[in-house]
């Protein structure tokens, strides 16, 4: 399990490069299936292990209106009223996550996220501060990429946040 506390985060959707603030944690185990590959001469097996992505959650402070919009299909009237809608798991919508954590810049290229996990409480005080929890589901993208990551804040990469910031 990847677990990093977060200076930074972003999520690229249609191209533009959109601020998460407040992102708190992010938490990923790695998502690998074992395969048998039959290639192997003689008649043997040998088992192939396969990394397909990362599984986890990512903890907000708040969730910001353009996240449930663009990512979570949430719709909003004029009004500024907010309404969840049937979504069907094979509609999520792919965005990429950039993230900085200890001074190293990461991008999980092809993600997709469910819907937040709701708790609401109250200590009494009204002092405790309620954070948000998101599954994220990172996959590779059209390039087999899954996640890249750069610890070299003088580099075009870092800099650039990948390429989505100039």
């Amino acid at each position: 399990m990847i677990i990093h506390g977060l200076s930074e985060c972003f999520y690229v959707f249609g191209g533009a490069l959109k601020p998460l603030p407040g992102a708190v944690s992010l938490s990923l185990d790695p998502k690998i299936t074992a395969a048998f590959d039959n290639r192997i001469r003689g008649g043997g097996k040998r088992i192939k292990y396969i990394l397909e992505g990362y599984d986890g959650s990512i903890e907000l402070a708040a969730v910001p209106f353009d996240f449930y919009r663009d990512i979570l299909g949430v719709g909003s009237d004029d009004d500024g009223t907010f309404t969840e809608m049937y979504t069907a798991v094979n509609q999520m919508t792919e965005f990429s996550l950039i993230y900085t954590a200890k001074g190293q810049r990461d991008i999980l290229w092809s993600c997709t996220a469910g819907h937040p996990v709701i708790k609401r409480k109250t200590d009494g005080k009204g002092k405790e501060i309620q954070t948000v929890s998101i599954p994220i589901y990172a996959r590779r993208d059209g390039n087999k990429r899954i996640r890249s990551f750069n610890a070299d804040p003088s580099s075009v990469a870092y800099t650039t946040l990948f390429g989505f910031k100039g």
